[in-house]
């Protein structure tokens, strides 16, 4: 449903309840009609059910024979194919039938329901049943992590322990959730998911013990009552608290196996934690906690411990190596001074550590590493230069640990000699042969070791900060290396042949045979790379290949590069200021994507890039490229789809032989060549282009383009100031084309010369122009006087079915000084900085202008009365000084529709009509502000229901009685209003007694005279009002007493009042008991008299005070 179809707003909600579809767009007052999803047919079910039970085998005759029963069951329901598909796939043949029956067995329970029965009644084992229970604790359509999930098994004691990890048997249990459409995979971009459909949810829910595990919301206050009932013998509890928890609230349940807090007001765990001695699993991390109490050690039984990363600020109790059970600590801290707990050694059963800081102190060094020999996923060691030799990394035993697929190993950072110590450190940090991942920073040794190039399951290495290497080892020998960064390596200057092979020789034939990805990155004195032609000279094989898998290659900020030769699908290269050419090496012309910025002495491009596999090309910022394209001959750019060339000042030429053949061009966007002479394009050669922009060059000659009315795909289409010559004229572009293109949408003209007059069309005889445009952006056009509608071309064409713009929305017309008509039908209609502007116009379909903006035109009188029609939604009007009343005189205006009306610095406005409001249902936003004539202005709150934000600011001439109503303003949240006139008294007659009863009303500003001493008193009755701001009450000296009674009061803003000199009495603001915030800002002698000790922060702006609790507050006062 459209929330706001003109902005683009879109919501999409989904039910199962047909009263639900039906009641939701009648309360948001939308016409959108529910749309009902029908049932899959019996083809697509078995074809859902065929895909999961035989992988594309034939569908064998036992399952043949079952099809009509198993599709009656299915009754097009996907979830019902997929849970039968299931069934049927985890059981042998011949238990199909019987299965199929069963699932058949009652036809008057919810075929869903029976079927789930079916599929729980067949799991493989009372330990996989409770599994699948046990995920309805975690709310519905909770994504959960395959460790996470896991990890809950284990405490809860599901998972048997037999001759393997239970974290494998664990696995195997979820991989037979996943085979019976009981948990279904939602994503792996950041890791595999799964979550529960919820009518599976709700299945598990009902069959899950709700005695044993509880997942609890329980609101502030109430959670000791709430606790209470919760029975002492539960094992797993999920309790979100607002307010914190108790010391003893966990006391009672002596039985916990798992225990997740949740919420911000959980700031510490109590130390009664310790007496939980049955807990197996304890997540903090969707909490307040800062620190772990000592007690946390007494858990002998504790197997995993979440904390959210880097929270932790006083760092792990001193006796965390007592936790002998612990198999997961699932906590991570980026910084390497993070202290690490002693004998870390003692967790022999550890499995996930995140990383290990190492330390001087006795315990603490890497040797602790070495007993942990279940350490799996990823670890990062930092403080490696700590450690004094290669005999104590051994110590680390890193070989030994083949579940451990991620390493990083870190150095400190910072200025440091080359060091030779550095080399046997890493030498000794050897991992196992099925590392998958490595990252080695700030290493500053002068070679990396012989084990780097012997990592047959590495896919990906990231070399960073590692200034004191001044040669890569043989990394092309790495037979399943996918991703490659190499970042900040100082010393490196050529990249060549022993990146790829190494000298002792290699009968290899494929260097880096697996590569996709390479990245290098702020290499500050890396002059030269090598291709692969030089690596067919070094191994003397004419038959060799490098990189033949890479799809992209990033080089970044490498100030001195010259050259750069390399074959892959994507290259992008950024901010090589002294590259002078890129070489084709052999393989160029298979580039797909080139990407070329901030290159400022690259003078061209290889010509075998301009092949038949280019899809995007992007040129920026490269001031000494001169031409672009094969000259003379022509470019086979088949399957060129996007074309972007921005600021290359010495560009002069695109050759027009480069567009002859772009049969896929989509789009194509040329801006600040301000030297470009030579870009012809005829439209016809590429049908397919959608998007074309042309800005800031001034030399171009617009008879170069041509064949708009052949531009059958064009959408968007943008010319920006100054694009053509001013030798040449606007007249000569292709407007007659351009006016019949059948597909454009958006179209934006800034700056165009010469232009007195612009019609929306001309004497064609075309019927229809622009026929398809939606949106319309006029910027800049100096000259431009006259804005002709409908009625005029009409005219002109001498036929009366002519149409201009029958689709328009969205018309903007900015900085057109010399306009002084318009004349425009749109839903849409924004304008702005037209100084000449008299009239608007309203042609032939102004009444159903939806939104109307008007800025800065200073002749503008009147806006035409058909502009106050029923579709009327927004009205925004500012800066127009010379307008003088709004509405239509003695008329009803049906603004039934109107939202939004906003009225600003308009000097000259008096009137405001006071029919403007009789029918205004919808508004909630009313804003009249700096109008200083404004005379007659009338508004009843009873007419406008679903006001929310009133501002009547500065608007010296109103009367306050005007304003009336407010007792039935059940929507009003925030009123602004003041001053009236310049009688203080003026106030008295404003409808302080319907204010006091608006009961929604959250926000109260309140302007005064300059001369203002008093405030009016009746404020003292708005008792349940949470936010006051008072500005300009320059002559008030101290607040009154009765300020007391605001007793819902939170914040108190204060401004620009001069002569105030203290704050109410004591007593007053004793009773002010919520009070959180005051803000004061040119209140020079508030601020002499009060400082921080007196609990109220002044400064030379703004100041405020935050409140912790009630009795903080009473205390600083």
């Amino acid at each position: 449903m459209g929330l706001n179809e003109t902005k683009g707003s879109w919501c999409l909600l989904t039910t199962r309840l047909e009263s639900v579809a039906n009641a939701v767009p009648r309360h948001l007052q939308m016409h959108d009609v529910p749309y009902s999803l029908g049932k899959l047919s019996d083809d697509e079910c078995w074809s859902m059910i065929k895909r999961k039970v035989l992988a594309g085998e034939e569908v064998p005759k036992e399952l043949e024979a079952l099809k009509e029963q198993i599709l009656r069951r299915c009754d097009g329901l996907p979830l019902a194919a997929s849970l039968i598909g299931g069934l049927l796939l985890t059981n042998r043949r011949e238990k199909w039938h019987s299965i199929v029956q069963e699932s058949l067995f009652n036809e008057y329970q919810s075929q869903i329901n029976q079927i789930l029965k079916v599929s729980f009644d067949h799991l493989s084992s009372p330990s996989v049943k409770k599994c699948f229970a046990y995920c309805s604790i975690f709310p519905q359509d909770t994504e959960l992590g395959e460790d996470e999930l896991i990890q809950h098994w284990i405490a809860e004691g599901f998972v048997l322990k037999n001759n393997r990890v239970m974290e494998e048997t664990g696995g195997e249990y979820l991989r037979i959730l996943l085979q019976n459409s009981l948990l279904e995979k939602v994503g792996e971009s950041w890791g595999t998911y799964y979550k529960m459909h919820d009518l599976v949810h709700d299945f598990a829910k009902s069959i899950l013990n709700q005695d044993r595990y509880l997942a609890l919301n329980s609101s502030e206050g109430l959670a000791e009552n709430t606790t209470r009932t919760i029975p002492a013998s539960i094992r797993t509890l999920f309790l979100h608290v607002e307010g914190g928890i108790s010391v003893d609230m966990l006391l009672r349940f002596k039985y916990l196996h798992v225990l997740r807090l949740y919420g911000d007001d959980v700031k510490f765990l109590p130390s009664s934690i310790g007496k939980l001695l049955h807990l197996r699993l304890l997540d903090i991390s969707y909490s307040g906690i800062r620190s772990l109490p000592e007690s946390l050690c007494k858990l002998y039984n504790l197997q995993t411990l979440t904390i959210d990363d880097g929270e932790l600020e006083g760092g792990f109790p001193k006796g965390m190596s007592d936790l002998i059970s612990m198999r997961h600590l699932n906590y991570h801290h980026h910084r390497a001074e993070f202290k690490m707990p002693m004998q870390m050694g003692r967790l022999t059963c550890l499995q996930t550590l995140e990383f290990f800081n190492v330390s001087q102190k006795r315990r603490c060094g890497i040797e602790e590493l070495g007993t942990l020999k279940y350490l799996k996923g990823s670890l990062e060691i930092r403080n490696l230069g700590l450690v004094k030799g290669k005999e104590a990394a051994k110590q680390a035993k890193l070989f030994e640990k083949p579940n451990l697929s991620c390493l990083v190993f870190e150095w400190e950072s910072g200025d440091r000699e080359s060091d030779n110590r550095e080399e046997d450190v890493l030498e000794g940090l050897q991992p196992h042969p099925k590392l998958q991942k490595l990252e080695i920073h700030s290493f500053m040794g002068n070679k990396f070791p012989q084990w780097l190039i012997n990592l047959p399951k590495l896919e990906a290495l990231r070399i960073k900060d590692c200034h004191g290497c001044s040669e890569l080892p043989s990394l092309g020998q790495l037979p399943s290396l996918k991703r490659l960064n190499l970042t900040r390596l100082e010393n490196i200057q050529f990249i060549g042949d022993e990146f790829y092979a190494s000298r002792s020789g290699t009968r290899r034939r494929k260097f880096f045979p697996a590569l996709e990805q390479l990245r290098v990155e702020e290499m500050g004195n890396l002059v030269e790379w090598k291709g692969t032609d030089q690596v067919r000279l070094t191994v003397g094989e004419a038959e060799a290949d490098a990189l033949p898998m890479l799809r992209d290659f990033r080089i970044d900020s490498c100030p001195q590069l010259t050259t750069l030769s390399c074959s892959c699908k994507g290259l992008y290269v950024r901010s090589c200021r002294n590259l002078t050419s890129i070489k084709t090496g052999y393989d160029t012309a298979s580039v797909e994507e080139l990407r070329i910025e901030s290159c400022d002495n690259l003078r061209e491009l290889p010509e075998a890039v301009f092949g038949s596999s280019l899809q995007r090309l992007v040129i920026h910022t490269c001031p000494r490229l001169i031409s672009l394209g094969v000259n003379g001959q022509k470019c086979p750019l088949t399957c060129l789809e996007e074309l972007s060339i921005v600021e290359c000042d010495g560009l002069t030429i695109l050759s027009d032989k480069m567009f002859q053949s772009c049969r896929s061009l989509r789009s194509l966007s040329v801006k600040c060549c301000p030297n470009l002479v030579s870009f012809p394009l005829n439209l016809q050669e590429t049908p397919s282009l959608e998007r074309f922009i042309l800005d800031n060059c001034p030399k171009l000659i617009p008879h170069s383009f041509k064949g708009f009315a052949f531009a059958t795909s064009l959408r968007e289409l943008s010319i920006n100031s100054p694009f053509f010559s001013y030798d040449s004229s606007v007249d000569d572009f292709d407007w007659s084309g351009l006016r019949s293109v059948s597909t454009l949408r958006e179209l934006r003209l800034e700056g165009l010369p010469h232009t007195e007059s612009r019609a929306s069309g001309s004497s064609t005889r075309t019927r229809k122009f622009f026929p398809a445009l939606e949106e319309l952006y006029v910027r800049d056009m100096r000259n431009l006087v006259d804005w002709k509608d409908a009625d005029q071309v009409r005219s002109t064409t001498g036929e009366a079915e002519t149409d201009v713009f029958p689709m328009l929305r969205n018309f903007h017309i900015q900085h057109c000084p010399q306009l002084t008509n318009l004349a425009c039908s749109c839903k849409i209609l924004v304008v702005e900085y037209c100084g000449n502007l008299t009239s608007i116009k309203t042609g032939y379909g102004t009444a159903s202008v939806e939104e109307l903006s008007i800025r800065s035109c200073d002749n503008l009188r009147e806006l035409p009365e058909d502009v106050f029609g029923s579709s009327l939604q927004q009205l925004v009007i500012s800066n127009c000084p010379r307008l003088i009343s709004l509405g239509v005189n003695g008329q009803k205006c049906p603004l039934t529709c109107l939202e939004r009306l906003s009225i600003d610095y308009c000097s000259g406005l008096t009137t405001i009509s006071d029919k403007m409001f009789e029918s205004c249902p919808s508004l909630w936003s009313l804003l009249v502000q700096w109008c200083p004539n404004l005379v007659s202005f009338s508004l009843n709150l009873q007419e406008t229901p679903s006001l929310e934000e009133i501002s009547l600011f500065e608007c010296p001439k109103l009367i306050p009685h005007r304003f009336k109503g407010f007792a039935f303003a059940t929507s009003l949240r925030k009123l602004s209003i003041g001053p009236f006139s310049s009688d203080d008294s003026s106030m008295d007659g404003f409808d302080w007694t319907g204010l006091v009863n608006a009961s929604t009303l959250r926000e109260l500003q309140l302007r005064g005279l300059p001369h203002s001493d008093s405030l009016p008193h009746q404020l003292q009755y708005l008792t349940t009002l949470p936010s006051l701001s008072l500005f300009n009450f320059r002559g008030i000296e101290v607040l009154p007493h009765w300020i007391g009674n605001l007793v819902s009061l939170e914040t108190l803003k204060l401004w620009f009042c001069e002569k105030l000199q203290s704050l109410p009495p004591e007593a007053a603001m004793r009773r002010l008991t919520k009070l959180t915030r005051v803000e004061v800002y040119g209140c020079p002698l508030l601020r002499q008299r009060y400082t921080p000790q007196r609990g109220i922060y002044l400064e030379e702006e703004i100041s405020s005070y935050p409140a912790s609790s009630e009795s903080e507050q009473e205390g600083n006062r």
